[in-house]
């Protein structure tokens, strides 16, 4: 089980926000088992989110059952403080986690990903000895097709199983989807991706082929605007009042997370390159099959 690295000084409960992360396979360990640890560093900015139009209806146990009062009477025997109170009867509070964020986490077997990483780097030199791609000051992009060559088809193979997993936890009905496009990042030292999101898109991801000291974290961004009308001191950063999340990778590692949710990558700080693939991923006609009315003919 892939484990996210973790900090005594700012070691954070498992959520994003207030909400749920779960790393590892998702079937195994649901966002509901609480715990697995992220770093949280400075706040940032953030991005922006939109509602779903469906509500759920949660019952916390803390209201449920409900314990009728007992009715008997405490009294403080103080000379100068004889009052009389009713016994109260105070059940544990709970915290409730509304709208869970998930980010699907899972590492490739050792003898898995080390062949699949060795042909991928050695089609992406040829890509860059080519001229194929765009650079732009220390970061180079590949052309977003690349879920089409074969070269990838055995990731594409793990990404679309990584998919149908994800869809699964999230209860959605079984719907064709596919890879709206594919490509791979190449951030040489110094190289950062500001902060982003991927419209248009259900589920977005990105496998990382070369992560090491210094090139091995994804930053996530808090989605829910409101959160920066207020911004009281804090004498810790927990899940609950910070605006991003550092979570630490490594080679073999692969993301899915909601196209929407807002992340970046920090300067690259080592002396070698970090190479990803990104990915995104939509439902399969989505307007004929999605889109129309739910009610009546």
């Amino acid at each position: 089980m892939y484990e996210p690295e973790v900090r005594q000084r700012d070691r954070v409960a498992a959520h994003l926000f207030g909400r749920n992360l779960a790393c590892a396979n998702i079937r195994a360990h649901p966002v509901e088992s609480g715990a697995q640890t992220g770093r949280v560093p400075m706040r940032g900015s953030t991005g922006p989110n939109k509602p779903s139009g469906r509500t759920a209806v949660v019952q916390p146990s803390c209201v449920a059952p409900m314990r009728a009062a007992s009715g008997s009477i405490v009294i403080d025997e103080r000379p100068d403080k004889r009052v009389v109170q009713p016994a109260m009867n105070v059940s544990t509070p709970d915290i409730v986690r509304l709208f869970p964020t998930f980010v699907w986490c899972r590492r490739l077997e050792q003898a898995c990903y080390e062949p699949l990483d060795r042909d991928l780097m050695a089609y992406v030199d040829t890509l860059i000895r080519s001229g194929c791609g765009t650079r732009t000051g220390s970061a180079w992009q590949s052309a977003h097709r690349q879920h089409e060559r074969p070269e990838f088809s055995v990731l594409i193979a793990h990404i679309e199983r990584a998919a149908r997993d994800v869809l699964a936890f999230l209860k959605v009905a079984d719907a064709p989807f596919h890879i709206t496009g594919c490509w791979v990042n190449v951030l040489d030292p110094g190289g950062t991706h500001a902060m982003h999101s991927h419209p248009n898109n259900y589920l977005s991801g990105v496998y990382y082929l070369r992560s090491q000291a210094g090139a091995d974290t994804i930053n996530f961004h808090d989605p829910r605007p409101q959160t920066t009308v207020i911004r009281p001191p804090v004498t810790e950063l927990t899940a609950y009042n910070t605006d991003q999340v550092v979570l630490p990778v490594s080679e073999g590692t692969l993301l899915v997370f909601p196209a929407w949710l807002p992340h970046s990558v920090s300067a690259n700080t080592s002396a070698h390159a970090r190479v990803s693939v990104s990915f995104n991923i939509m439902f399969s006609d989505y307007d004929t099959t999605m889109s129309p009315p739910l009610w009546g003919n």
